[in-house]
């Protein structure tokens, strides 16, 4: 059975826009397609992301691709110059640390254990049609 992407997946940010988000922002910001905050904060992407299975589970919940298909996806944005890469983190932990390094970071855990600081909380409203991520 399938789980809902609110229950595994956390969005968190440092010197972000809002402190919420829909899917569908969430979703467009993750995928390379917001530069710069309203703040003038660079958009900075950090993920977890390596072979395991929370990475697999991102990679098809965001991007509904496998890892190998993200890794493409990024490196097309990248070289066309259309966006930088993301921050690729072997673990929440670390992740967290690289989110609270940078301001304009926006995070993506799935099944994060780790205390997230109050301040780094972002929420998703989720409209009708929103169901999940895809």
């Amino acid at each position: 059975m399938r789980q809902n992407y609110s229950s595994r997946i956390r969005i968190c940010g440092n010197s972000i826009d809002e402190k919420s988000y829909t899917i569908s922002d969430i979703k467009s910001i993750l995928k390379g397609e917001k530069s710069l905050w309203k703040n003038g904060n660079r958009v900075i992407i950090v993920m977890r992301f390596n072979e395991d299975e929370k990475s697999q589970y991102l990679a098809k919940e965001i991007y509904n691709k496998s890892i190998q298909g993200v890794k493409k996806f990024w490196l097309g944005l990248v070289f066309s110059g259309r966006s930088s890469a993301p921050l690729f983190a072997d673990s929440n932990e670390e992740a967290l640390l690289m989110l609270a390094k940078y301001e304009g970071a926006i995070g993506v855990f799935v099944d994060c254990q780790e205390e997230i600081p109050a301040d780094f909380k972002v929420s998703i409203i989720k409209s009708e049609n929103e169901k999940s991520i895809r």
